[in-house]
């Protein structure tokens, strides 16, 4: 059993609470460059359709065909005054309008980086907006449904 940080690196699967998301321009930054703050991303895979090939002498079989687009989901807690999920949608129909490339880096419990997903050419498809309940005391969370174009995945050493 592992009883030091470096030995439960090795030894243990890494925990997916700690992460980072960060976007390829300046205006998404928070403190500390193009960091995000956001409480969950979903959706990460790479996904092929597949193909139907029949022919006379082998019947039919199944091949990977062209690769699935992305679709992701990130959230976070509103804040005052922070609205960049808001205007990034409400562009889509604008000249300002433009496709963000995305960076989520999973980090181990010395937070160095173990896995990196890149997302490029996201865009936004929907925005929910929290759920209202005046019998919880649970932080508004609002939710952004993204399309991308590609998605690769970079594990570390």
């Amino acid at each position: 059993m592992a009883t030091t940080v470096a030995e439960m690196n090795v030894d243990y699967p890494v925990l997916s609470y700690k992460y980072e998301v960060s976007f390829d321009d300046a205006e998404w930054g928070g403190k500390e460059g193009n960091a995000a703050a956001f409480s969950e991303v979903s959706g990460l895979s790479i996904e092929y359709e597949s193909v139907v090939y029949e022919d006379g002498v082998n019947g039919r079989r199944q091949l990977p065909g062209k690769i699935a687009l992305v679709s992701l989901s990130i959230k976070r807690g509103i804040v005052r005054q922070r609205d960049a999920l808001f205007q990034w949608i409400n562009s889509s129909h604008t000249a300002d309008f433009k496709k963000r490339n995305m960076v989520i880096v999973l980090k181990d419990l010395e937070d160095k980086p173990v896995a990196t997903w890149n997302v490029m050419g996201a865009f936004p498809k929907k925005l929910d907006a929290p759920s209202f309940n005046a019998g919880s005391n649970e932080v508004a969370i609002e939710s952004l449904d993204l399309t991308a174009d590609r998605l690769s995945i970079t594990y570390e050493e």
